[in-house]
């Protein structure tokens, strides 16, 4: 009982020391804060004299310079920088370049960026003072960060420029300052580039080709563009920019196809399956060369063979046009030979179509805003390669294996939406014309569905737990093969090292990163045996399961 009673009282004690020393701290930092609103400059030098000029009060969220800031002392500033005060310091989520934009702080910021301040710093969550100067709207400190030239395409954790930030806010005012900023910023500070070309349907029988480019060496951002005529529906040109002088051609009046057909395959042809390409274009040709895909010439040689992308062939990469165009001139080639591209939905492909472009290449963030339009123009319903988007799957089922992109769940499959509904109900989203009739509700309630974090964009269930989704289970797997007609199940979306089977050799994850270092990208080769092979960018192939 004693021994009870001592314990008792040494934690009491403790507590009681742990409460008087965390008020000592707050009345010594409200005591700062006196001193700094009063410019008690002779206690302020005591204070640094005992602590140091960047000592941090407030549990690390202010020092000296940040309170001077906050109390818009600009003198008191001006000391605080010539007796050494770190003008970058980070703290948590605050700079001082930071704490001026969030309060307006035009006149000390121009100060500290003349005297050592980096305009880009940015804090834990990769947020520059631009980017918090465009979310609140503090125009004066938006001008003058322009001034010393921020960088407006910088993205944060979230990917949200400078730009995305201050419409996401609603600051219309900031969103205007920053457009015009834009086009002036990239001329000139990008590598010399272009991007192209695109098509775009301008009458029955005319059609505009165009480049995009950044002339860095002039400091020019153009549009590069010729009018050709449209041939029964065909149209047939020759690169005419720079080093492009491929043979393209698109066919604008291509019938649609029964999407009940290209939903369920019944094939016994070999099939190679690819995960996330994100814009990497010279991976994929090197992948489809040594694989016996296409030849050197980029020439279908897989005969009748199934190629399928898994989805989220844009976003990311700097070549995503190019990747486009080979998408679309293998599949016209495949089905000459008997074959067949199939492309999936990715949650990157949904999203650009959204008109969310925070994943893009700087390259097009660039090219876009230095010819004042929108990433998202060259994915309208008359723009090639961009419009091939709007009739990727949901998913398909070739001989019994399921292709979707992010996996379907369990929490989906229970819903009882057929695959093939799936399809339809995405294709009359991206294509609202086509004649496929549902009731709005329903419409509504079936997308909301499909694009959940439990939908077979997103879900990342059958190879992670998160605070929201339980890891999937075997039976739970099962159900939904079963549910599909299936007996495999191959995804993309959440990136593995490798590809291997899971859940019993029902799951086959082929996301295998195309740009990160110490990765050998990888595809899934599927023979007519239906033996599964892992086969790398350098054409070797393993055998993981049969």
């Amino acid at each position: 009982m004693k021994f009870k009673f001592t314990i008792q009282l040494l934690v009491f004690t403790l507590l009681l020391f742990y409460h008087g020393f965390a008020q000592d701290n707050l009345r010594n930092d409200s005591l700062v804060v006196i001193f700094v609103n009063e410019n008690h400059t002779s206690k302020i030098d005591s204070l640094i004299k005992v602590n140091g000029i960047n000592k941090t009060y407030f549990n690390d969220s202010h020092t000296l310079l940040t309170l001077a800031i906050s109390n818009s002392n600009l003198n008191l500033v001006k000391y605080l920088v010539d007796k050494g005060a770190n003008v970058n310091i980070v703290l948590n989520t605050l700079t001082p370049l930071i704490q001026c934009a969030l309060y307006d702080k035009d006149t000390i910021a121009e100060y500290l960026l003349t005297h050592g301040a980096s305009v880009d710093v940015y804090n834990i969550q990769r947020n520059t003072p631009l980017l918090y100067a465009a979310r609140v709207g503090s125009v004066n400190t938006l001008r003058v960060l322009m001034r010393f030239r921020a960088n407006p395409f910088f993205q944060n954790f979230q990917n949200y420029n400078s730009l995305e930030y201050a419409l996401s806010f609603g600051k219309t005012e900031a969103a205007n300052l920053l457009r015009d900023y834009m086009v002036a910023y990239s001329k000139g500070i990008y590598p010399s580039c272009f991007d192209g070309p695109h098509v775009e349907r301008i009458s029955k029988r005319r059609a505009r080709v165009f480049y995009l480019v950044n002339d860095s060496l002039n400091s020019k951002v153009f549009v590069q563009s010729k009018t050709f005529r449209v041939v029964n529906g065909v149209l047939s040109f020759k690169g005419f920019f720079a080093t492009d002088s491929i043979n393209y051609t698109v066919k604008f009046n291509k019938p649609r196809k029964h999407i009940e057909k290209e939903t369920v395959v019944n094939t016994k042809t070999k099939i190679f399956a690819i995960g996330d390409i994100h814009g990497e274009y010279d991976s994929l040709v090197k992948l489809l060369v040594s694989n016996s895909i296409v030849d050197e010439n980029l020439t279908w040689i897989f005969g009748d063979g199934r190629l399928v992308f898994i989805g989220d062939l844009v976003d990311r990469g700097e070549r995503v046009t190019d990747v486009l165009w080979l998408v679309y001139q293998l599949a016209e080639q495949a089905e000459l030979s008997g074959g067949m591209v199939h492309t999936i939905m990715g949650n990157h492909e949904a999203i650009i179509l959204n008109g969310d472009n925070r994943y893009i290449h700087e390259k097009y963030q660039i090219l876009t805003r230095g010819n004042k339009i929108s990433y998202s123009d060259l994915f309208t319903q008359n723009v090639w390669p961009g419009a091939m988007l709007r009739n990727f799957k949901a998913g398909v089922v070739i001989d019994s294996i399921l292709f979707v992109h992010a996996g379907i769940s369990y929490q989906l499959a229970q819903k009882n939406i057929p695959l093939v509904r799936m399809n339809q109900l995405l294709e009359k989203l991206y294509n609202p014309d086509i004649p496929f009739q549902v009731d709005p509700n329903v419409f509504i309630n079936e997308l909301n569905l499909i694009f959940s974090e439990y939908g077979l964009l997103w879900y990342r269930g059958y190879l992670m737990q998160t605070p929201t989704i339980p890891k999937a289970t075997l039976n739970e797997i099962n159900y939904v093969l079963i549910t599909f007609g299936a007996k495999y199940m191959i995804i993309g979306h959440t990136e593995v090292d490798g590809i291997t089977p899971l859940y019993e050799g029902r799951l086959f994850p082929i996301n295998v990163p195309f740009a990160r270092r110490g990765i050998i990208p990888q595809a899934l080769l599927i023979d007519e045996n239906r033996k599964f092979w892992s086969c790398s960018i350098n054409g070797d192939c393993a055998l993981i399961s049969e």
